[in-house]
């Protein structure tokens, strides 16, 4: 039997995870709001450089974000669920 609450990790693209939320905003959106929040709460935390307790300085040493390598940044999961605008 399959354990209802436990937490799995996926791996997914910054693209296939706006898919995902693009689909569950097509939902109720009282069955998926906190989906929603906890998708971009993780995809935030990923995309957004680590800093030190210290004083916000990069704690890879300034290594580029994915933003900075192409990919959208966690304004593409910020809860509007648009596509994001970059031209492919």
């Amino acid at each position: 039997m399959l354990e209802s609450n436990r937490e799995l990790n996926l791996s997914c693209t910054v693209e296939e995870v706006n898919l995902i939320l693009s689909a569950l905003g097509n939902l109720p959106f009282i069955q998926v709001h906190e989906l929603i929040a906890k998708l971009q709460t993780q995809a935030t935390a990923q995309l957004l450089p680590a800093k030190d307790n210290k004083g916000g300085t990069p704690v890879n040493g300034g290594a580029r974000t994915a933003a900075a390598n192409g990919a959208p940044g966690p304004e593409a999961i910020n809860g509007s669920m648009k596509p994001d605008p970059v031209n492919h």
